[in-house]
């Protein structure tokens, strides 16, 4: 019955929980079973987050996640433990705040292993998802191979409020939406390892998606400005197809415990093709409009990255490295829209963006405490071509800088520990962002990217507490142009409304998080909650205002052990209504349970 609960073991600012012999094994997917994972939650958007710290980075083995399909077919039962790191060190790129390192079993013996199953779920419509696992180890040589379909369905009911601010009046809109999101998706992942030695190890990774989405989304449109109500009945089309090659090469070897090298080549390829549409009928006048929007495009992505952990004369640990990336993107759009050069509108946008870093960090032990330094450096270039039926553009943007970390930690006893973290932290837009070119959502919003958005800098400080299985953390993070996406009228004189990126003048935020957990008998508890104390200021019609609304949240992970053969397992999530700069985030629950037959 232990077996069956999972084991959480909290030190500072890194969480560590038993996988392989706990419930977690039987979730299924791995991206199914980082929702339950005690300390990660789910983010709204089929991902997980840390509380405090956003979506993380995710690793398995050392490598970096970059096609987040891979965690549909990599299989729980497959994974040894997992570890959260709320404050990673200068060997992660300047913008991820937490990180997530998942560890996979190796096999000893030679072993041949095959499982055919399927998921079902009925939550608004039926959803599926038959796979078929099958690994085998001879020798030096170990294979897994994976392939899964899933076709799914939903409806949802969701309302979304907007307030366009003018001199002389206030303009609102309202949108009550019932979004049916049909999909299917095909994985297939094919990964070999050849062992040289018990100390190196070269391996292959092939990963194929194929992703069909087909939503459509009709709502009740309402206007409301300037003493007249319009309501209006809308149809959005979304249709896209996606397909993505991703494959990785790589080589590790570990000299010993602290000695490591670790080597890794990537080339991945995705072709999109979009359309969508939109239908719009005034119910008072019976005006009729349909606009459609065809896109499709291509994206490469070139990566090499090596690592190596060494440790020096005085016992100091180093670990040092560098990543190299370089992307090229082809996108074309076309529309019919009369409002965009009278309905004969044609975008290409040509894309080349080049990113390199370099690290050194560097950790010494003395008894019971702990120091830790590193800097690291990157620069980045992207250089963006547009042209089409207006004027066409070019945007050359690059930057670079210096991120420093620190770290100290003292063991006190088997009870307490201590932890004090700083990092300089650095966010930027994902270069489509840059590109200045409108994209119709429908006749009162657009979408644009913006050449001038500038990376921001975050100073973020934090001390952690552990003391037996409760671990409190304060941070204080000071957010210099801070970027933030919101809905702007650039055009006083119309109340059509455009979402873009911008940068935010400065953000501080105070923040303070508690966390629990126990095994009680049969129960397992893992209870988390943390509250935010933001400050800005912004302007605001020709007046300055200050967001500070405080906020909170939490996360409760219960896993009761019936027999040997049922476990039960829930998970629940809140989230108050958050400020953060000028975006408002409403409060969000959501709960889920698992009734999970022992393998």
């Amino acid at each position: 019955m232990k077996g069956r609960r999972p084991t959480v073991r909290t030190k500072g600012s890194k969480t560590t929980v038993d996988v392989k012999n706990s419930v977690l094994s039987d979730m299924g997917s791995v991206k199914d079973m980082l929702e339950y994972v005690p300390g990660l939650m789910p983010d709204g958007s089929g991902g997980v987050k840390v509380p405090g710290r956003g979506r993380p980075l995710i690793e398995i083995d050392g490598r970096e996640v970059t096609q987040q399909s891979l965690l549909d077919v990599l299989k729980s039962d497959n994974v040894d433990e997992i570890e959260i790191d709320r404050a990673p060190s200068v060997a992660y790129d300047s913008k991820v705040r937490a990180e997530v390192r998942i560890k996979t079993k190796r096999g000893i013996q030679d072993h041949l292993y095959l499982k055919v199953d399927n998921e079902a779920t009925l939550r608004s419509r039926f959803s599926e998802t038959p796979s078929l696992d099958f690994r085998f180890k001879i020798g030096k040589l170990s294979v897994s191979s994976t392939y899964m379909y899933s076709r799914s369905d939903g409806v949802l009911d969701e309302t979304y409020l907007r307030t366009i601010y003018h001199p002389d009046y206030t303009f609102n809109t309202a949108y009550d939406a019932h979004p049916h999101m049909p999909s299917q998706y095909h994985r297939f992942v094919w990964s070999a390892d050849w062992d040289f030695t018990k100390k190196s190890r070269l391996s292959l990774l092939y990963l194929f998606t194929h992703d069909d989405q087909n939503f459509n989304t009709p709502s009740l449109y309402t206007q409301t400005g300037q003493g007249e109500t319009v309501q209006k009945n809308v149809n959005e089309v979304n249709n896209q197809l996606r397909n993505v090659h991703d494959l990785s090469l790589s080589y590790d070897h570990r000299f010993s415990k602290e000695h490591r090298l670790l080597i890794v080549a990537d080339y991945a390829s995705t072709h999109r093709h979009t359309m969508d549409g939109t239908e719009e009928t005034n119910l008072d006048t019976g005006d009729y409009s349909h606009i459609r929007t065809w896109g499709k495009g291509k994206y490469d992505t070139y990566t090499g990255s090596v690592r190596y952990n060494v440790v020096l004369p005085g016992e100091v640990k180093a670990r040092v490295g560098g990543k190299y990336a370089y992307v090229r993107s082809h996108s074309d759009r076309t529309s019919d829209n009369p409002y965009l050069d009278g309905g004969d509108y044609w975008n290409m946008t040509r894309v080349r963006n080049q990113s390199a870093s370099a690290y050194l960090n560097l950790s010494r032990r003395w008894k019971r405490v702990t120091a830790e330094a590193g800097l690291r450096y990157e620069f980045e270039r992207s250089r963006i071509a547009t042209a089409g039926s207006s004027d066409g553009d070019r945007v050359n943007n690059r930057n670079s800088r210096f991120t420093p970390s620190l770290r100290l930690t003292y063991e006190v006893n088997d009870d307490w520990f201590l932890e004090a973290n700083y990092r300089r932290y650095s966010s930027r837009v994902n270069f489509n962002q840059l590109v200045p070119s409108s994209v119709y959502k429908d006749s009162l919003s657009y979408e644009m990217g913006n050449a001038e958005v500038q990376p921001s800098f975050t100073h973020s400080a934090s001390v952690d507490v552990t003391w037996k299985d409760w671990n409190l953390s304060a941070s204080y993070m000071h957010t210099t142009d801070e970027i933030t996406s919101a809905w702007v009228n650039l055009d006083n004189q119309t109340n059509v409304a455009t979402y873009m990126p911008f940068n935010f003048s400065t953000m501080k935020m105070w923040g303070l998080s508690l966390s629990y957990n126990k095994s009680i008998k049969k129960l397992f508890l893992y209870a988390s909650a943390n509250v935010s104390f933001p400050h800005s200021r912004y302007p605001f019609l020709g007046e300055e205002r200050t967001a500070d609304m405080v906020s909170w949240g939490g996360n409760l992970n219960l896993n009761y052990t019936l027999n040997k053969q049922w476990t039960f397992y829930t998970t629940f999530s809140y989230e108050s209504r958050s400020e953060y700069g000028i975006t408002f985030i409403h409060s969000r629950t959501g709960g889920t349970w698992a009734c999970v037959p022992a393998s």
